[in-house]
């Protein structure tokens, strides 16, 4: 396995690639000791949910609906999304308990968002638009908190985060957030293949993982939780 760096055009969904090719320079050898390189990827498979519809109905009209604010998708196999424990912090009669957790978001196979959504099982009100009914393989609905629930909606800055076809890795759950209560803990995997012809091998590198974290794989203790958010 080598290194590898990717850079993310978020604007293009166009992503750079670079990976040190590896073997023997400089050391005196003919030309023919690494000869031509071939280089083949494959596609990303990333374990977690699919976001099959991004529009919300908002609870405060005007607007109707807001879009790419919330997520839904289907959760048929998926238990224990919410915790047990769980209430409702906000001021909306209708809304179910809901409850924390932290997910990695990706886009076309590569994570372009790390960070905490909170989450409602079943078909809720936030599901838009308002006439018909859409989506209905949707179960279950997150945004990210914070911001959270806004009202009147939507939250500022928090439209068009989410869009169908992304892949949501559902990790840790509050408070704590640790890996046991994750849903999702299979390793994405797109392996980038680098075969040295006159050397007969073949190299490879996985380059679907986000980097790990520097400092914490879970909440600290000592921090607290303030208008929704750990600091």
């Amino acid at each position: 396995a080598g290194p590898a760096i990717r850079v993310l055009d978020l604007d293009l969904g166009m992503i750079a690639l670079i990976s040190g090719r590896p073997g023997m320079y400089n050391q005196g050898l003919t030309a023919d000791d690494v000869g031509p390189v071939g280089l083949a990827i494959t596609e990303a498979t990333v374990p977690g949910v699919e976001v099959l519809w991004v529009i919300h109905r908002n609870l405060d009209p005007p607007p109707p609906d807001t879009y790419g604010e919330y997520f839904h998708f289907d959760m048929t196999g998926i238990s224990g999304l919410v915790a047990d424990d769980a209430t409702n912090p906000f001021d909306v009669d209708d809304l179910p308990p809901s409850s924390l957790r932290m997910v990695r978001q990706f886009r076309r196979g590569v994570v372009v968002w790390v960070g905490q959504v909170r989450c409602w099982e079943g078909r809720t009100r936030l599901i838009g638009p308002q006439s018909g009914y859409p989506c209905p393989a949707c179960t279950a609905t997150c945004a990210r908190d914070p911001p959270g629930v806004c009202i009147p909606g939507p939250c500022a800055d928090a439209e068009y985060r989410f869009e169908v076809g992304d892949v949501i890795q559902l990790l840790g759950q509050s408070p704590d957030f640790l890996e046991e209560t994750a849903i999702h803990t299979e390793t994405p995997v797109q392996t980038l293949y680098m075969a040295e012809g006159n050397n007969f091998v073949v190299r490879s590198v996985n380059i679907a993982p986000p980097t790990d974290l520097v400092c914490h794989t879970s909440i600290n203790q000592s921090w607290d939780y303030i208008d929704g958010l750990y600091a």
